[in-house]
């Protein structure tokens, strides 16, 4: 009976979370605070690769947004992403912040050439949101794009 409960009571709160939408990572094992960032950084370099700027500008903190959607519509200056791949994701101290270390493959046209740029990438959840935000170096975008190579 107790077991049936608890098991209700589980499916509940899932059920819950995910009408919520994202969870407050305070209430998060790290294991699962370590997936959800995954998963973000993830969504944003799709978005990238596939030239969805839009998609990924909503995954961009509010208060750079406009000069990332300005960099990278500008069909001129932009880089071209081929590939990427989620490197390393370590929590902060704070719940509410990552350190993710990503690799993109890029070329930036006329050039057909691909460079790697690597990119450290701050994570921050805005809980009034209930998202996880990047605030991305844009200047690997727009300058020289084998000025982020290690």
């Amino acid at each position: 009976m107790q077991r049936t409960f608890v098991s209700v009571l589980v499916a509940a709160l899932t059920g819950l979370a995910c009408t919520l939408g994202s969870v407050d990572p305070r209430f998060l094992l790290p294991v699962e605070r370590k997936q959800r960032v995954r998963d973000a950084a993830e969504a944003y370099a799709a978005d990238l690769r596939w030239g969805r700027i839009e998609q990924a500008a909503q995954l961009v903190h509010p208060e750079i947004r406009p000069l990332f959607l300005q960099v990278l519509s500008d069909s001129t200056a932009s880089v071209r992403f081929t590939n990427f791949e989620v490197e390393t994701v370590e929590l902060g101290s704070e719940r509410a912040r990552a350190n993710v270390r990503v690799s993109f493959g890029v070329y930036r046209p006329p050039s057909l050439e691909e460079q790697r740029i690597v990119e450290q990438q701050i994570w921050y959840y805005e809980k009034t949101a209930r998202a996880w935000y990047l605030k991305p170096d844009i200047a690997l975008y727009c300058g020289d794009v084998g000025a982020g190579h290690p």
